[in-house]
This record gives structure tokens, sequence and C-alpha cells, in this order.
């Protein structure tokens, strides 16, 4: 169980929102990534990361990424698109500085796809 803050996230209309942005951070083999931000999306299949970040999230290159277990997605873009899968151990932290212990999910599986355009959010 994730406590802490979420980010607060401007509206339209001028109100806002809580979104389950989260801090993230993979271990792939003997790589340890750098804390990013990732969203929670609890209707999503798989878990997704651009591959223009796979050498900082991974420590592979977009090349060796390709080698990755291949799955066909659909809802990203107007098309099928390819990506990659890898296990992965992730660990989750609520986005506020002052969250609890993180949680842990040892051998998750990311797919890395190079037509993911995901949302970005700075007031981490």
């Amino acid at each position: 169980m994730l406590t802490g803050q979420f980010c607060s996230t401007p509206l339209d209309d001028g109100n806002e929102t809580f979104m389950p942005f989260v801090r993230v951070s993979i271990t792939y083999g003997t790589h340890k990534s750098i804390e990013f931000e990732g969203l929670i999306d609890t209707g999503a299949c798989v878990n997704l990361i651009a591959m223009r970040a796979v050498e900082t999230m991974l420590g592979i290159s977009e090349e060796d990424a390709k080698k990755g277990r291949k799955l066909t997605i659909s809802g990203v873009g107007s098309h099928p698109n390819y990506a990659y899968g890898f296990e992965v151990d992730m660990v989750l932290r609520a986005s506020s500085h002052k969250s609890s212990e993180p949680f842990v999910l040892p051998k998750a599986t990311v797919y890395v796809c190079d037509s993911v355009s995901l949302p970005s959010h700075r007031n981490l």
C-alpha cells in the first residue's frame, strides 16, 4: 500500500485533481535506475516505458531493447504497435517526498515501446 500525497494536477477549469503519479525505480540485471515519474493506470494491461528512456531506465541500448519479448499492443496511437518486454524489479513510492516505505513489485514485466507518448508531470 502506498501512502503519501499524489501529484496535484491542474484542470482546464482552474480546479485541481490528484493524479496517481508515483516515483518509480527499476532494477534490471545489475542496473538500477534513478527514480522517475510514472502514472498508475489500473486499467492498463501492460507496463509501458518510452523507447527514448530505455538507456536510463534499463541500462540498455535501443537496439538491445528490440531483442526483448515482442508483443503487439493497441490503444496507443491509431494503429497497433510493437513493444518489447523485460522482467524487472520495480519499486514504487507515492509522489510526495515524505512518502512512506516503498512498495516493491519483484519480477514485474515492463514493455518498451517506441511509439509511446506518455504524459509529463513536473511537480514531483
